[in-house]
């Protein structure tokens, strides 16, 4: 997948790769702040900083690909057709939290319980 991803964005117009690297590399330093600030941990905040005349998008998606793929292993997505393929329901469960919110609150576990996490 990253390979596909990274190859599409070299044939790019070399403009549009100039702006999106401006981008990531705000985001990324953002993420090496806020990491910095949340954790404490310099190891970590450093994490984010690509390698000197590396390519910040690509060095960005890379990170998103990952952290995709990580958060995959966690979730049981199920959908529901009928027999002439239209989809007609969606479910995206976390084992261990319940029932993910799709229509809007992603990420929020929805385990319907009575005990209140924290």
């Amino acid at each position: 997948m990253s390979k596909f991803a990274i190859s599409e964005y070299e044939k790019l117009d070399e403009g549009l790769r100039f702006g999106g690297k401006a981008i990531s590399r705000e985001v990324l330093r953002r993420l090496e702040n806020d990491t910095r600030k949340k954790t404490g941990d310099e190891e970590k905040a450093l994490a984010f900083r690509p390698d000197k005349k590396q390519d910040a998008t690509i060095f960005l998606l890379c990170k998103m690909l990952a952290f995709i793929g990580a958060a995959v292993e966690h979730i049981d997505i199920t959908i529901s057709t009928t027999e002439d393929g239209s989809i007609t329901g969606l479910s995206i469960d976390n084992p261990t939290r319940g029932s993910v919110d799709t229509h809007g609150n992603i990420g929020i576990g929805q385990d319907n319980s009575s005990e209140v996490p924290g």
